[in-house]
């Protein structure tokens, strides 16, 4: 399945971001005085198109949503011949109609696109959903009872937001507890809302929870276990003030592909710790981020590909009873 991204030009992304991950845009016109610019998000083209009017100070300026026509046309033009699921992500909807056009498109080409895509020579359904960017959570609580679960779920679902959270969980119930929480939760859970567990987690926390149709996390982990000297590896955790490190060049880890993890060894990560240097609460942070992008990203990759069980497999042999050799690590 390939998946793209649909943004309307008041996005923040820049256009080198834009044009090397195929994200198409909506742009989005503008008019100073009699003259009207179409932004999309050409840095040049807009440079010019301001300088021109630097002395129009007197004339009125306005924007202008791209029409439901306009966007049915970028869809069918572009989105249904290139990608099978398409995200179309607009401004909100109290600031502008973007998000209603960009709605009303998207319905209307659902009944039209086939010839599009078999003249593009892509098979099978496509698929389209619009959100705006301040979409509103909310959040189910039930401890780890079923029946409050349920009950909440059934709650927050009827309330109608654009996504649905679990709370209560990371809060010392475990691993096993929290993978049942969640397994007596998500039946309740729509499946065209995005899920979101909330303090989540460790490596395993997030290959478990993806695998029960998790989207979303978020934690303070990375960063607090860098303070404290601990890493998270490809091969499970490390904690780098223990003495066998003291004279390891090995670097921390260079299945990440970051400068924190390849290019600094162990050894030198043992001594920052020891002397008290404040660089190494910080680079062992930046690889602890870093890893935990990058799993994320080998995540989404599997799902792609559809291997995501094997690699579910393989990460739960690697980090079962893992080590920093030989002194097995204590959980964060």
């Amino acid at each position: 399945m390939k998946i793209g991204l649909v943004v309307d030009s008041g996005c923040d992304l820049p256009k080198d971001f834009i044009d090397a991950n195929n994200i198409l845009v909506m742009p989005v016109p503008i008019r100073i005085g009699k003259e009207i610019y179409v932004d999309d998000r050409d840095p040049q083209r807009a440079r010019e198109f301001y300088a021109r009017h630097e002395i129009d100070k007197s004339h009125d300026a306005e924007t202008a949503p791209p029409s439901v026509e306009q966007i049915r046309t970028l869809l069918l033009d572009h989105a249904v011949g290139e990608f099978d699921y398409a995200l179309v992500q607009t401004v909100p909807k109290s600031r502008s109609p973007i998000y209603d056009n960009a709605t009303e498109a998207a319905h209307a080409i659902l009944s039209g696109y086939k010839k599009v895509r078999e003249a593009a020579g892509r098979e099978g359904p496509f698929r389209i959903r619009v959100s705006d960017s301040q979409t509103l959570f909310g959040i189910i609580q039930g401890s780890n009872f079923a029946d409050l679960r349920e009950q909440s779920a059934k709650g927050v679902v009827a309330q109608g937001f654009g996504g649905i959270a679990l709370g209560g969980l990371a809060v010392g119930e475990g691993h096993e507890q929290m993978c049942a929480t969640i397994d007596m939760t998500v039946p309740h859970l729509p499946g065209h809302l995005p899920r979101y567990v909330m303090g989540v987690g460790k490596p395993i926390d997030l290959v478990e929870s993806v695998a029960r149709g998790i989207d979303m996390f978020d934690c303070v982990l990375p960063t607090r276990s860098g303070r404290h000297g601990q890493a998270w590896t490809w091969a499970g955790p490390v904690n780098v003030k223990n003495a066998q490190f003291a004279e390891d060049l090995s670097p921390l880890d260079e299945g990440v592909d970051c400068p924190a993890s390849r290019d600094y060894s162990r050894a030198y990560y043992h001594h920052l710790f020891k002397a008290g240097e404040y660089l190494g609460p910080m680079l062992l942070s930046w690889h602890n981020t870093a890893f935990f992008q990058s799993l994320m990203a080998e995540i989404r990759l599997s799902i792609l590909e559809g291997r995501f069980e094997a690699l579910r497999s393989e990460l739960a042999v690697r980090w079962a009873g893992t080590k920093s050799s030989p002194k097995a690590e204590p959980e964060a």
